[in-house]
């Protein structure tokens, strides 16, 4: 059996408490923090910056955990409009199937929309993405309820064959933002620290 870190530089510290196998797949419950419209660009760019540089990299269902991720979390956080709101769970609804790169550039264009409404910007042209996540459903009514409870983030084909390139990243912000979680406070950017857990890679070998 062999264990190992992805992108983790210096020395550091890890505990195992226990690996075991699993016939199904089990979803990790989300923390719901608060976060206004202002704060949720600089998530959703740090999002950005980590997914686009795993999708380069080759760690394309790392990319898909990261964007899901970050996604599923905005979707539950308390303080957010109705619009960012909703965009995130037609997001999340478009995620749910098709290739790794279609369900990648999807969760890739309805971040971007959600980033242009935090921050009174217009979304890029659809032009931009690949013709399979074009169209006109960022603007569609989600059939989820406001918290997108009935969504998961999505996970890839194994079936889909991934072609070269991805959503690559157009640069960040290196801004924190605050929210908390029951009456604990933390920093959103700190969620970041979750999201990113995406990137430790235990790789068995039996």
């Amino acid at each position: 059996m062999e264990i190992y870190v992805l992108f983790q530089g210096g020395a550091f510290d890890i505990q195992i408490s226990s690996i075991a196998a699993v016939k199904d797949k089990k979803m990790s419950s989300f923390p719901a923090v608060t976060v206004s419209d202002s704060q949720v660009a600089p998530f959703m760019q740090k999002t950005i910056d980590s997914g686009a540089g795993l999708w380069n990299y080759g760690y394309q269902d790392l990319s898909l955990a990261v964007y899901g991720t970050a996604l599923k979390i905005m979707s539950v956080a308390e303080g957010p409009s109705a619009e960012v709101k909703r965009l995130t769970c037609v997001t999340l609804e478009k995620a749910q199937e098709g290739s790794t790169s279609d369900m990648a550039w999807a969760m890739r264009r309805g971040i971007d929309a959600i980033n242009a409404e935090s921050s009174g910007d217009a979304r890029p042209d659809e032009s931009t993405y690949p013709e399979g996540v074009r169209g006109d459903w960022l603007d569609s009514s989600s059939s989820a309820d406001e918290s997108c409870s009935n969504l998961q983030p999505p996970s890839s084909s194994s079936s889909a064959e991934s072609p070269e390139g991805g959503p690559s990243t157009s640069g960040g912000s290196s801004s924190s933002i605050s929210g908390s979680t029951g009456t604990r406070g933390r920093s959103v950017a700190s969620l970041i620290a979750g999201v990113v857990l995406g990137l430790i890679s235990f790789r068995m070998r039996l």
